[in-house]
């Protein structure tokens, strides 16, 4: 959980990750809207790499925004 204002980004680092196997990894990030209480979609910018960012939207009330990894 993080607290954060309208018009503030937000940014996830999984830069480090490993499979225990040994294999590549992909990365695929998505907003899952039903865990969270944000109605609108928000704009993840570089969603298939292991490090994202997106912007809390200007004029949001209180809510979650439930972003997936």
């Amino acid at each position: 959980d993080m607290d954060a204002r309208p018009g503030q980004t937000i940014k996830f680092n999984a830069k480090g990750t490993k499979d225990p196997d040994g294999n590549a990894l992909t990365y695929n990030w998505w907003q899952y809207k039903d865990a969270g209480t944000y109605d609108s979609l928000v704009n993840i910018k570089a969603s298939s790499s292991d490090q994202i960012s997106f912007m809390v939207p200007k004029g949001s009330k209180k809510g979650t925004i439930h972003i997936i990894l």
